[in-house]
């Protein structure tokens, strides 16, 4: 239509107009296949100014005649570039909104993808910490069991009590609700050391059982947990005692804590556990220890100033039949009532480890083979007696007399358990012992003796109070309660053990451990007849005394011997006799003094002063060590109170028959 107007016009010039849609429609149609940028919507849209001018000049200078051409053109070329550029703008509109769009996309793309990462991260993570929980969880060395108390909770919030006094005060009246809460315990799990600690093989079989049967302890236990969740509390400490599958009775300490995370429902908590059982066996064990060591210093003492009383009360009623006519039916009760109480203090000081010991290597073999008739005799026919001997027995490293005794009272104390007669068995066996294998024994190599009987045995209560002194199940009168006390003292004092092994019902079985000798030769005693009394010629004797009686009572035994006697109470009272006396032949004295200055050491003064003084010490606690071993008095002689005449007068004659074998022997 438009050519018919341009042919009809007749002139060329109107194909301009066409020619501009055409272009314009043109670029349009680019519009769809590029992208709208800024660059080339602002140079289409010079395009389109510069369009416009010219048309906009064509149209001032045109002809009159060509006027209407000149304007044609001027609208199209408007037309069309108001055209273009209104739609590139929208176009760049649209462009922008859809890349907006997919950098949207792009974005939360990428984010999906980092979220998706982080998950993946995460749960890895995660199941690397469970397996690290669950190594660590099975592999710890301490006993350890999750648990749910989820149920319990509910329960408790149930009642609705804030008040904690009036909530005790239920539980108190309404023990049935403990035992409901107690049963709403699940254990869910427990490790390898949990296992073991409850004597358990597999989990299936311990889970459920663990907390089916509650102990009185384990009451307590339920009550405490119940409290601690009524207050919200994160966890709680105490002691028990815990039933293995086996039956035996163990004591723990445990502790429970919650979970973190779980703190309001209490659905996850952990309870770890430690076996006390073997360490409040020890520590029962070093308390017992101690009680002993301080009774035995008590009866130390005791048997000390007893021995005292002794001396004088037996020296003084001998000196009263060496000077009168004194009716023997009268003193001969006396002396023996003091030789009862020597026996006593005897024991007392075997107890407190503080008796002499003349140890010796013995053959245990022999010792019993010596002593059969004896025990037979002792036990009698309703007793019967087996002695167990075996071959290569070692040698022991003993007091004799001490093991004699010892064999004697256990041998005693059986009968009297087996008061319708019975079997005793008495048996010799080596063992050594490694180190840290008894708590009671050092390492090395012993020599038991055991003593088995078929009577009726001894509670463990009993059985623990069995060493202490005066302790005794026997009625009043049938014994003073020191015989097993005295054999513990002699076996401490020996480097040794006593052990008992007692059932009710069943019997006892005392075992006597005592070192191995190192040597094979036996040394026997020198048990010669004691000399003679002789009187002296006027010796000088030092007495040095803290006790009154004692010292007086030696002062007259000296002169009944025909000594010069110069008495002291103290070191400080001997050194004044020392300034006075131009020669001293013999020094008697105690060991133990007041002053702070003891017997030995004063005896080493005396000798710097007096050199070969011979010296002899008297003590109620007659043990070597006491002397304090000062090289000078090493040797010196040890008088255990009560002694009698004889016997003090035999140490006097030897001991000056060694000052005078010495002082006349030539010089070389």
């Amino acid at each position: 239509a438009y050519g018919i107007i341009v042919a009809y016009l007749g002139d060329i010039r109107f194909f301009f107009v066409p020619l501009i849609y055409v272009f314009s429609a043109a670029l349009y149609a680019a519009m769809f296949n590029h992208q709208i940028k800024r660059v080339l919507v602002a140079r289409i849209a010079i395009y389109a100014l510069c369009f416009l001018i010219l048309t906009g000049i064509e149209l001032v200078t045109a002809n009159p005649d060509d006027r209407f051409l000149a304007f044609v053109q001027f609208a199209t070329a408007a037309s069309a570039s108001f055209f273009f550029v209104m739609n590139a703008i929208e176009f760049r509109k649209n462009y922008c909104e859809t890349r907006e769009r997919e950098h949207q996309m792009i974005a939360r793309e990428a984010q999906l993808r980092q979220e998706m990462e982080d998950r993946q991260q995460a749960e890895q993570a995660r199941k690397v910490s469970e397996v690290r929980f669950r190594s660590l969880f099975e592999n710890a060395p301490i006993p350890i069991r999750e648990e749910d108390l989820s149920g319990m909770k509910r329960m408790i919030d149930d009642l609705n009590m804030t008040d904690r006094d009036a909530f005790v005060a239920y539980i108190d009246q309404h023990p049935e609700f403990l035992e409901a809460c107690s049963r709403e315990i699940v254990v869910v799990d427990a490790n390898r050391a949990s296992l073991e600690q409850h004597g358990y093989a597999d989990k299936s079989e311990m889970l459920p059982k663990v907390v089916s049967v509650l102990s009185p302890a384990a009451k307590k236990i339920v009550r405490m947990t119940v409290l601690a969740i009524h207050e919200g509390a994160s966890g709680r400490s105490y002691e028990t005692k815990i039933t293995r599958a086996d039956g035996s009775v163990r004591s723990v300490a445990a502790t429970w804590s919650v979970v973190p995370g779980h703190e309001d429902t209490y659905s996850r908590i952990l309870l770890c556990s430690i076996d006390m059982t073997d360490r409040l066996a020890s520590e029962a064990a070093l308390r017992q220890a101690q009680k002993m060591e301080a009774v035995g210093q008590l009866t130390g003492g005791v048997a000390h100033d007893f021995n005292n009383l002794l001396t004088v009360i037996s020296g003084n009623v001998e000196l009263l039949e060496a000077t009168s006519d004194v009716d023997h039916e009268l003193a001969d009760p006396i002396k023996k009532a003091v030789r009862r109480g020597a026996e006593l203090t005897q024991r007392l000081m075997a107890f407190s480890r503080k008796q002499p010991l003349s140890a010796r290597s013995i053959n245990f073999g022999h010792l019993l083979v010596d002593m059969t008739d004896l025990l037979r005799r002792s036990l009698g026919e309703e007793v019967t007696v087996k002695i167990d001997i075996p071959e290569h027995l070692w040698r022991a490293h003993a007091d004799a007399a001490q093991v004699e005794a010892a064999l004697l009272n256990l041998a005693l104390n059986s009968r009297d358990a087996m008061p319708d007669g019975g079997t005793l068995t008495i048996s010799c066996s080596n063992i050594s012992f490694a180190p840290g294998e008894d708590q009671d024994l050092a390492a090395g190599d012993y020599v038991a003796l055991t003593v088995t009987d078929t009577g009726f045995g001894m509670s463990a209560d009993v059985a623990n109070r069995a060493y202490e002194p005066f302790f005794t199940t026997k009625e009043v009168g049938k014994g003073s309660g020191l015989g097993l006390s005295m054999i513990y003292g002699f076996a401490i004092q020996s480097n040794g053990a006593l052990k008992i092994n007692s059932t009710p019902g069943q019997g006892t079985t005392v075992a006597l451990y005592l070192p191995r000798s190192d040597t094979g030769q036996t040394v026997e005693a020198d048990r010669g007849k004691p000399e003679p009394l002789v009187r002296g010629n006027g010796e000088v004797v030092l007495i040095v005394e803290d006790d009154p009686d004692v010292r007086d009572y030696l002062t007259k035994l000296m002169k009944s011997f025909g000594y010069r006697a110069f008495p002291a109470g103290d070191a400080m009272a001997a050194r004044d006799a020392l300034r006075r006396i131009p020669k001293i032949d013999l020094l008697i004295s105690d060991i133990m003094l007041p002053g702070g200055i003891r017997g030995p050491q004063f005896a080493e003064e005396m000798l710097a002063q007096f050199p070969g003084t011979p010296v002899i010490f008297v003590s109620g606690r007659p043990l070597k060590t006491d002397l304090g071993a000062p090289h000078a008095v090493e040797d010196a002689v040890v008088l255990s109170k009560p002694f009698t005449r004889e016997e003090i007068s035999e140490q006097i004659l030897h001991a000056l028959q060694r000052k005078r074998g010495s002082a006349e022997a030539p010089n070389v």
